[in-house]
């Protein structure tokens, strides 16, 4: 039987004709990670018991001296005792009457402690700028390797690393501390960069050590460090994690969350790598096709709101109740009017029967109430008008609410092409507001003259305005945009519109988030900045840095500066990577590449890594203490005293003597 016109028919496509459905992997999320305070360090008095079993000169305390972190141990240790943040704080609890004092890790410890942190270095530079931080740091060292004698006295050999080029006046602070206040035997300092490389086996070769605070290119020939040849390049893993930052709070400029130094320092680490083809892959690395493998969602803490669901017993007996109240608040009303002699009705309904009464027909006491009526009635017009004026907004405003929600859900893409474009021109009107801030601080700016060219015209006895046709009296005034000019002398970013400007951004955003909650409202997604701020180090620009980049510096070093020495391909036979800010993925991948291209065909390049980019500075330290290369370099306390606090000498693995 064929089938009727009322019979439901099915459209069957078969299974190789159908579109395939893209099934989207959920997002990559991660807590949001940063430093905090994990275990207590206890006091190592094996170490200072071994340290008294080994030979005279075999024990000898090494720290690493860096600005990211302090690393402590014995020479006779193969990795350091322990590894704290060179940081204190101090704080004074008026209810208790005492004083509580911490360092390193233990800052972390106390939440009280958090808000008085101090840093021993400068930010962004291996200088020491705090030295009692810095000499705290030393106490809570020696204390936790066991050196807590009653004098306080130090009475083991010390070996410290030091920054390359390292001040004469840090130097010369560090040694006072060291046999002044510590009264150690002897003192020897040495670059960090290099223990690693002799730690490693390295003889002649590039030493490129990117660390915390800057990265330098160190030509090493015959195990002796050719300083008068090194580069500087001002960037390392502070200045990384602050771009990070400063991009993060660009993207996200009213994020909820609370963003610090730190938090960026876990996020590079954890997720940033050095891109093979930089600017190929930053082409297509917001497209949608493979996005969700390259983006990272950071999740921050939050406190959801929760919603209480009411049964409907609650809800009636909330309605009753609703109801009692309005009836209590209608007798309260009534009872109001009758004290003051009105009539219940009138509560409700006012009457004006004498308005519309000619006063012909009124006495005299009639025309004086008639007149209170008409104020009454024009009063009580006036709230009739804006009470209706206040219901139509509010159904206007529900209305706009419910069109947009209707064009939201038939056409979503313009929707937020619309929400998207008003967030970016309310971003563009901050920046320029912020901007005009700037301008008339200077007063050299156009803006500024021009506010300062209005005051002067208002001060003069002459001003320049606008008068009326037919004679000289002042009209100021008389014209609105005469007002202007005040406009014009006030800071054209006044808190209110900044306010206006930061609640319409607020707003935006929430807007495009509507159909998230809370968890994502505390989220940061990082895509594009994952290989953009690892890339400054080979091209500093990006970042605004005016140097060149880290293979120019090589390609310089090599191609120029040791071009006429015999066994130039010695140095690339052995580029040497240390530091902890040349742990991102293909970092040697990558100077290779670009090395490449700068030496001649078939030059013999190899680079290498450390076998520990973090640790063999400190482990070079330890291995290098109690050589006879380390006896001939101790500076010892007697040449101290006799010397002075700038004595020291040079020696393969050490800074040069400058005067």
């Amino acid at each position: 039987m064929a089938p009727s016109a009322i019979d439901e028919t099915t459209l069957v496509v078969p299974d190789n004709k159908r579109p395939p459905e893209r099934i989207y992997p959920p997002a990559k999320i991660f807590p949001v990670r940063e430093a905090r305070f994990e275990d207590p360090i206890p006091i190592h008095e094996d170490g200072r018991q071994k340290a008294l079993a080994q030979p005279t000169g075999g024990a000898v305390i090494v720290i690493d001296n860096g600005s990211s972190n302090v690393r402590a141990g014995w020479s006779f240790d193969a990795a350091p005792r322990f590894s704290i943040p060179p940081i204190m704080a101090k704080y004074r609890d008026r209810k208790l009457g005492k004083t509580y004092s911490f360092a390193g890790s233990d800052c972390y410890a106390d939440t009280t402690a958090k808000g008085h942190l101090r840093y021993a270095f400068e930010a962004g530079s291996g200088i020491v700028s705090s030295w009692d931080v810095m000499e705290h740091v030393l106490d809570y060292t020696f204390l936790k390797l066991g050196l807590n004698g009653v004098d306080g006295a130090i009475d083991m050999p010390i070996v410290m690393t030091e920054a390359v080029a390292n001040l004469p006046y840090s130097r010369k602070t560090m040694t006072e501390i060291i046999f002044e206040c510590y009264g150690a035997p002897s003192l020897t300092y040495g670059i960090d960069s290099l223990f690693s490389y002799n730690y490693n086996g390295g003889k002649t070769g590039l030493v490129v050590s990117s660390s915390y605070t800057s990265t330098h290119v160190i030509p090493v020939y015959n195990s002796k460090a050719m300083l008068a040849q090194a580069t500087r390049l001002n960037w390392g893993g502070w200045h990384a994690s602050e771009y990070l930052l400063k991009l993060i709070r660009l993207k996200y400029p009213s994020f909820a969350g609370k963003l610090n130094h730190s938090q960026a320092e876990h996020m590079l680490r954890d997720y940033g790598y050095i891109s093979t083809d930089y600017n190929q892959e930053l082409k297509t690395y917001l497209d949608w096709t493979g996005l969700e493998d390259r983006d990272i969602v950071i999740q921050y803490p939050f406190t959801e709101e929760i919603i209480v669901q009411k049964s409907q017993e609650e809800l009636d007996h909330e309605a009753a109740l609703e109801r009692i109240i309005k009836e209590l608040d209608k007798a309260v009303r009534k009872g109001r009017m009758k004290d003051v002699g009105g009539d219940e009705e009138e509560a409700e309904v006012p009457v004006f029967d004498l308005v519309d009464v000619p006063d012909e027909e009124l006495d005299d006491l009639g025309i004086k109430a008639k007149k209170q009526q008409r104020l009454a009635k024009a009063n009580y017009d006036a709230r009739q008008r804006a009470k209706a004026e206040k219901e139509a907004e509010k159904a206007r405003i529900v209305e706009e609410k419910r069109l947009d929600e209707e064009r939201r859900e038939k056409d979503l893409e313009g929707w937020l092409g619309e929400r998207h474009e008003a967030r970016a021109v309310t971003l563009q009107k901050m920046k320029e507001k912020e901007r005009m801030k700037q301008d008339l601080g200077n007063r050299k700016s156009l803006a500024s003259q021009i506010r300062m060219k209005s005051l002067a015209n208002l001060a003069s006895d002459n001003p320049t305005k606008k008068r009326r046709r037919g004679g000289d009296d002042d009209t100021f005034g008389a014209d609105d945009d005469d007002w202007g000019v005040y406009r014009d002398i006030a800071d054209n970013a006044s808190d209110e519109e900044e306010e206006d400007l930061v609640g319409k951004l607020t707003t935006l955003e929430q807007d495009l988030l509507i159909r998230t909650g809370a968890t994502e409202l505390n989220q940061i997604h990082l895509n594009v900045e994952r290989i953009r701020v690892p890339e400054v180090i080979f091209q500093p620009s990006i970042a605004g840095v005016d140097q060149a980049g880290l293979v120019e510096i090589a390609g310089d070093i090599l191609n120029q500066r040791l071009a006429g020495i015999p066994n130039r391909d010695d140095f690339l036979r052995d580029i040497f990577l240390t530091g902890g800010n040349t742990l991102f993925n293909n970092f040697d991948a990558r100077l290779r590449a670009e090395l490449m291209a700068l030496l001649p065909a078939g030059a013999p390049l190899t680079i290498r890594p450390a076998k520990d980019a973090v640790l063999d500075a400190w482990r070079g330290a330890a291995q290098w203490a109690g050589s006879s290369s380390w006896k001939a370099a101790a500076v010892s306390r007697q040449e101290y005293e006799e010397k002075g606090s700038e004595y020291f000498k040079e020696h393969n693995l050490g800074n040069a003597f400058v005067q």
